[in-house]
């Protein structure tokens, strides 16, 4: 943390330098720059995390689909689901802005199944039009760990009456080596289920 730039006084200094140093710990580098849109306790982050638990409810989530295309045949094969978050009063919220603030404070686990339950309700909408695609949600590793992953894949699937062929979990490494025995354990049932 550098003064100026970073604080009005000493005290604010060593508090956003001890935020850094949790920051370096968190990205496994040795040292990083205070970043005050990273800083958990900023004032900003701290309204926009109120306003991502209300999110949910005052239906400002929307997906987008991005399509999976067989260069090949020129098809359609499926889409990935893309959460986009459309804040009453700044617009468009990119994820790389709000997922790490959903991931720190468990709201992860809320909008990806909210994600989940979307993107199969359309599936099922493209399934009822003759369009049989599959979908893709990404999981983040905290949602990969939560025991209810499995009965809520599971629920979403029959509510919407879609095939669990159709549906591809896109995990990343990280969250796989958080807890390689428990991830293991959690893509080997989503497997046998036949996602």
């Amino acid at each position: 943390a550098i003064y100026p730039d970073d604080s009005k006084d000493a005290v604010e200094l060593i508090s956003h330098a001890d935020v850094a140093m949790y920051q370096a710990k968190h990205m496994g580098t040795p040292i990083t720059r205070y970043d005050h849109s990273k800083d958990p306790h900023s004032l900003e982050r701290l309204k926009l995390t109120g306003d991502l638990r209300h999110a949910i409810d005052r239906g400002e989530l929307l997906l987008y689909y991005q399509p999976m295309i067989d260069i090949a045949s020129r098809q359609v094969l499926g889409a990935e689901a893309l959460l986009r978050w459309n804040h009453p009063e700044r617009g468009l919220i990119p994820p790389d802005t709000f997922i790490p603030l959903a991931e720190q404070t468990g709201i992860i686990k809320s909008l990806t199944y909210w994600v989940l339950d979307s993107a199969l309700r359309q599936c099922a909408c493209w399934n009822a039009a003759g369009m049989p695609l599959s979908i893709s949600v990404n999981l983040s590793a905290r949602v990969v760990q939560d025991d209810n992953l499995i009965k809520e894949a599971a629920s979403a699937l029959a509510r919407h009456g879609v095939e669990a062929g159709q549906l591809k979990l896109e995990i990343t490494e990280t969250a796989i080596m958080e807890d390689p025995t428990r991830a293991m354990e959690m893509l080997t049932s989503l497997s046998a289920m036949g996602i």
